[in-house]
């Protein structure tokens, strides 16, 4: 498809506009200080960031899996992904402010062009789990795009998230002291006679608007117990161990033309060498506990962020500072004369029971950071600092939700 990537915003609750441009190499931001009260919804000028450098991007690299990861074997226990990005906060893509505003405001990610989540309602995945691993590999190469599911084998259509004890497979384990593996092992193994594990496969599409030409398509798998293998149309994508942090895997290469249907297939393990560090007292069940979905972004864009406030002694204002970490997923180092990218706060929204009581736009005098060369597959950091007045930010009668775009 030949489309150029446009707008976009990202945001967790902090809802950041991101610009590509040529701009003063000092990064001089003026914002107007203002702030009025108002009782209405979100109302934004019109503003367009104009057109994206093209790139392409960069070829991924993945490591090769054994397959043994989850096993304990050889003492590996520093070994709790493979393939996966940085961890990061919980960053959403929109196409402009107002939806940006919106989605951090009612956590509305679904109405983003650049967001697509493949589980919840009308999202159907096939699902069948096995007493052990070696009955798993039985089962033949399930990844594979022309695999046959066997009635035999239990298959069953699921709707996620939901542990798979949920749908009547396997049982559930409640333990508190003792570790929950049903047959005897030792540190630092996993156990292999009784340890269910769960083939997962699933048909999508990805919508138009995230194939983009320089652009990359990531899924993001919430919450696994306890461990698991991905793969896209057949080809090995990578591994995780961490039950409840979120993953994300590049998938752009993976995906087939738009339009095409793909074949998502995840193999999961309810206990794996990592059961050991997160044994506590608890309920095991297994399986795609929480949400699964896809995200796009430029090739050159925000990894993560850190937001910080710093109180002034008699409690009126604060210094907010936003530190950004930007990639470079383009095939060449991204170097712009004047400007690689900047990073603006356009507007503080105080929000009480949905209202808007306060919309300011901070002065910016601080002195702004720029590293205005990425090269390929590294970092870059944006810091931005700005004042807002500490009194919208603690009304003690009635609290507010901060929604920063």
């Amino acid at each position: 498809m030949k489309k150029i990537w446009g707008k976009r915003i990202g945001t967790g609750v902090l809802a950041i506009s991101l610009m590509l441009s040529s701009l003063p190499t000092q990064l001089s931001i003026a914002l107007p200080h203002k702030a009025k009260a108002a009782d209405t919804e979100f109302k934004s000028e019109a503003f367009d960031y104009g057109k994206l450098p093209d790139s392409t991007a960069a070829k991924i690299t993945r490591k090769s899996l054994t397959g043994r990861e989850w096993t304990g074997e050889d003492n590996n226990l520093d070994i709790t992904s493979v393939n996966t990005l940085p961890d990061s906060s919980n960053l959403v893509p929109y196409a402009d402010i107002a939806s940006a505003y919106a989605g951090a405001k009612d956590y509305a990610r679904d109405k983003s062009s650049y967001y697509q989540f493949l589980t919840g309602e009308g999202q159907d995945w096939d699902l069948t789990v096995f007493d052990n691993p070696a009955k798993a590999e039985a089962a033949g190469a399930f990844q594979n795009t022309n695999y046959k599911m066997d009635a035999k084998d239990g298959w069953k259509k699921v709707t996620l998230p939901a542990s798979w004890t949920s749908y009547g497979f396997d049982h559930s384990i409640y333990t508190n002291s003792a570790m929950p593996f049903e047959e005897s092992t030792e540190f630092p193994l996993a156990p292999t006679k009784k340890n269910p594990v769960g083939l997962y496969r699933k048909t999508f599409t990805v919508k138009d608007s995230m194939l983009q030409k320089n652009g990359k398509v990531y899924i993001t798998l919430g919450g696994v117990e306890s461990a698991y293998y991905l793969y896209i149309n057949g080809k090995e994508i990578g591994y995780s161990e961490d039950s409840y942090d979120p993953h994300t895997f590049d998938i752009t290469d993976a995906l087939n033309d738009p339009g095409k249907e793909n074949v998502l297939a995840v193999k999961v393990y309810k206990f794996c060498d990592g059961t050991w560090m997160e044994d506590q007292d608890m309920i095991y069940d297994g399986g795609i506990f929480r949400d699964v979905y896809l995200t796009s972004t430029p090739t050159v864009h925000v990894q993560d962020y850190t937001l910080t406030t710093d109180l002034s002694d008699d409690y009126s204002t604060a210094d907010l500072k936003v530190k950004m970490q930007t990639i470079n997923d383009a095939a060449t180092d991204r170097t712009w004369p004047r400007s690689l990218i900047c990073m603006m706060i356009r507007g503080i929204y105080v929000l009480q029971r949905r209202k808007i009581l306060q919309q300011s736009h901070p002065v910016n005098r601080r002195r702004r950071h720029c590293r205005c060369r990425l090269q390929i597959q590294n970092f870059g950091t944006v810091i931005i600092q700005t004042c807002i007045q500490w009194y919208y930010l603690c009304m003690i009668k009635a609290p507010n939700f901060i929604t920063k775009v």
